[in-house]
């Protein structure tokens, strides 16, 4: 299993932090490339999204769509996803949100966990080009979800 963790820090509540990040209908206007989001049974979501070009499209703007199964818990401020039948390289691919409180400010840490299909040594040539394509959408995510937050909160 691999790991890809990156985290903000926002001047926000945290509890405002986890109602956004827990209204998945809402994802298309949070995070733009973000076409449609689905409850298809309770905790299950259908997602679609455009997505660049890379190991899931062949073309940019190409539709990508996913099924994941959503585990969220108030008390702790966490959201865990996990997708349902990831396509390869993938075999498992997980996220969790993490919100804490740390001084004056809202950290949220974003973690990918994921495991690649091992044929022969594919395996290791793949996971960093994985790891820098989680990354990037990771922090892209992020940087989403900042100017949707400084956005909304103005308002």
């Amino acid at each position: 299993m691999f790991k890809v963790q990156i985290h903000i820090c926002l001047n926000a509540g945290s509890a405002d932090i986890y109602s956004i990040l827990t209204n998945i209908q809402a994802y298309p206007a949070i995070f733009p490339f973000y076409i449609e989001t689905r409850e298809i049974d309770r905790n299950i979501w259908s997602v679609k999204a455009r997505m660049n070009k890379g190991f899931f499209s062949e073309k940019k703007g190409e539709l990508y769509e996913w099924k994941t199964k959503l585990q969220s818990d108030a008390q702790k401020l966490t959201i865990r996803t996990e997708e349902l039948g990831p396509k390869f390289p993938l075999k498992r691919l997980e996220a969790t949100w993490e919100i804490s409180v740390s001084g004056e400010y809202t950290k949220i840490m974003f973690t990918h966990e994921f495991e690649i299909i091992n044929f022969a040594f594919t395996k290791y040539i793949l996971y960093p080009i994985v790891s820098f394509i989680i990354k990037k959408n990771s922090r892209k995510l992020l940087d989403k979800l900042i100017y949707y937050h400084n956005n909304y909160r103005n308002d």
